[in-house]
């Protein structure tokens, strides 16, 4: 791994690297104008997303490595001091498909965006153009769901805890789901927590707006993927099922409650029924396949956190419940478990509940980081200003028009045949003659950006 010290994207220092995936790397990174942490992702430049589940570790690595060493070669080209173009972040969410074709990284962005108003959903500040790949600033968490679950054991003695989280994460979903959108790599670790124990849904690189995803085609991560997308044969063996066809697509929807049905399973029993829902690989899900019960005999289940489950995990995705009904019974539901801590768990009240589930909060405590005055305008709702203490101090206020009209401190706009805008921002130069070096800079990433090559040479070429 590659240690990026002293090296700064525009206003940003970064300061540790800490994930890594199959398109792109993420790092931790700290604003030097607010001292506000904040997490970026580096995205590769016009990947198509692959269908394949779980792309293998060495194939992962490498790809980190061949990000890592174009960012090293950027950084050492520009003394460690990158100065990029700010997208506008509201031509990026009104992309279309035919945007996509053109720059298909652009997709994920632009699917989070329509949703990140949702305040358990991971806001994105800032989306950063360079020519070796594309920096996408969000907030930063310090931990993950998976973490918190697996290594910390964060909630198995605390059943209200558990339904807090779960249904902060329905939440999120459902709020996708209303806007069109489905994740599709609902996992763990693509949850993560502030240190109020809110979670916060991230990662959108898998997501559809299709509405019905065709069988067998596998997207997401193994061990929540639904069966339909792993070994579909148009027919379900459950006798409960009767056996009957499925059809030939199935609803998005309902791929992602079967996630939340593992989710759910490992927040009270740290630890996942079978390793993928395929009758032909996994003996553990062939036989639930032949009989449900079997959850009982492997996993510490009560009667009532099985019968919840037995509607959530129906092998035919049509048959499962709504994610309405879902939220409404994890709310009342009474025991998780049938010994331990999880045995007994108080129902919600109603107004408990309402604000676990509300997508944006309304309350005056715990706003940062995502304090949002929310704009009710049907063309405002697309956009929700962030402020602080410290940017207000430095008179930085994002979004703000100068009396001239124009955004203040900007060296202006880049329209693309994509719709795109981007800027400079002033924050960005320390001299007039580092001002000047950007502006030839620019001009030339205007071109590049124009004719929809995101190649990787310098933009000092």
């Amino acid at each position: 791994m590659m240690m990026f010290h002293n090296c700064r994207i525009n206003n940003y220092l970064i300061t540790s690297q800490i994930g890594e995936g199959a398109y792109g790397l993420v790092y931790r990174a700290l604003d030097i104008r607010t001292d506000r942490q904040y997490a970026i992702k580096a995205v590769v430049q016009s990947y198509g997303v692959s269908k394949e589940a779980d792309m293998g570790n060495d194939k992962i690595h490498k790809n980190s490595v061949k990000l890592q060493k174009k960012l090293a070669k950027l950084f050492k080209e520009s003394k460690n001091v990158v100065r990029v173009p700010s997208i506008d972040l509201e031509s990026i969410e009104n992309m279309s498909e035919e945007d996509f074709k053109k720059l298909p990284h652009y997709k994920e962005i632009s699917l989070h965006l329509r949703v990140h108003h949702h305040k358990n959903i991971v806001t994105i500040h800032e989306v950063l153009q360079s020519a070796v790949c594309t920096f996408i600033v969000m907030d930063y968490y310090p931990t993950d769901l998976f973490t918190s679950i697996v290594d910390n054991r964060h909630f198995v003695t605390n059943g209200l805890l558990v339904k807090k989280v779960f249904l902060q994460i329905c939440s999120a979903l459902n709020y996708c789901h209303e806007h069109g959108i489905y994740h599709c790599d609902i996992k763990p670790e693509n949850l993560l927590l502030d240190t109020e124990d809110n979670v916060f849904l991230c990662d959108f690189g898998l997501s559809t707006t299709s509405t019905y995803i065709k069988p067998n085609v596998c997207i997401g991560s193994s061990y929540y993927m639904p069966p339909e997308r792993i070994s579909f044969d148009g027919r379900v063996s459950s006798s409960k099922n009767g056996g009957h066809k499925l059809g030939k697509v199935c609803p998005s929807c309902n791929g992602d409650l079967w996630s939340l049905g593992i989710i759910l399973i490992n927040l009270t029993c740290i630890r996942n029924p079978w390793l993928k829902a395929d009758k032909t690989e996994d003996n553990t899900y062939y036989y639930f396949t032949k009989d449900p019960n079997i959850l009982k005999q492997i996993l510490p289940l009560s009667d009532d956190f099985y019968s919840l489950l037995s509607k959530i995990l129906q092998v035919n995705p049509k048959n499962r419940m709504s994610l309405q009904e879902l939220m409404k019974e994890v709310s009342s539901i009474t025991s998780f478990t049938n010994e331990g801590p999880l045995s007994k768990v108080p129902p919600l009240s109603k107004s408990v509940y309402e604000k676990f589930v509300s997508p944006v909060d309304n309350t005056n405590e715990n706003l940062s980081p995502k304090s949002y005055v929310y704009m009710h305008d049907s063309k405002a709702a697309k956009n929700l200003s962030y402020t602080s203490s410290s940017e207000e101090e430095d008179g930085i206020k994002e979004g703000i028009d100068d009396d001239n009209g124009s955004r203040s401190g900007s060296f202006g706009t880049l329209d693309t045949d994509t719709g795109l805008h981007s800027s400079f921002t002033s924050t960005s130069c320390e001299s007039d003659n580092e001002c000047s070096k950007i502006s030839n800079k620019f001009s030339l990433f205007e071109k590049k950006f124009n004719e929809l090559r995101m190649s990787s040479s310098s933009l000092t070429n």
